[in-house]
């Protein structure tokens, strides 16, 4: 069986850390990080600017805009040419999204076989209560749900988890801090891009 790849949902957006320099992330548009550029000292990167960090990072976020648009210049050559002025502008703007200062040309979609649908917040909700359910039951086995709980309210059921999260990020080596800034812009965008 073949499958064709996909990448992330498309606009991408280049987002600085707050707390650590040379370092950025690529966020795709349901605010899931598609990728993080780390030039510091910390991974053996020492730059002496942040220019070329920045010049990577806007040739990553502009990759699905590219792809979309060089699909859409085939399409559109081999059904109706393009002008040359018009194709030449086209070709132009796209570069200038890869080096990060787009106006964004709008590409026809090219078809695909298998599109990636993105969840909804209610999936969100419900994913997120299978995680916060199978946390209550490993503190009260006799529960058989969130609404069962009776050991703890629901709130200091999430303050623990919430918790314990920070001790496993500790444990490994991430940063919680940073993952908790992110997780929130990603709700903020995914309550604001449902209605």
């Amino acid at each position: 069986m073949t499958t064709t790849q996909q990448h992330s949902l498309a606009p991408w957006r280049v987002f600085p850390s707050q707390d650590r320099p040379y370092r950025l992330e690529i966020v795709d548009d349901e605010g899931c990080t598609v990728a993080v550029l780390d030039a510091s000292d910390e991974v053996g990167g020492a730059m002496e600017d942040d220019v070329t960090l920045h010049g990577d990072a806007a040739v990553m976020a502009a990759a699905p805009q590219l792809l979309a648009g060089f699909n859409t210049v085939l399409a559109r050559l081999a059904t109706e040419p393009m002008q040359d002025d018009e194709l030449a502008q086209f070709c132009r703007d796209l570069i200038t999204a890869a080096q990060g200062d787009a106006p964004t040309p709008t590409p026809t979609p090219a078809p695909s076989d298998s599109p990636v649908a993105a969840p909804c917040n209610l999936e969100r909700v419900r994913n997120a209560e299978k995680a916060m359910t199978a946390f209550v039951k490993a503190k009260e086995p006799s529960a058989r749900d969130l609404d069962s709980a009776i050991g703890q309210s629901l709130q200091e059921y999430l303050v623990d988890l919430l918790a314990d999260l920070r001790h496993l990020a500790h444990h490994r080596g991430l940063d919680f801090d940073q993952a908790d800034r992110v997780a929130d812009g990603h709700f903020h965008a995914e309550v604001g891009g449902e209605s």
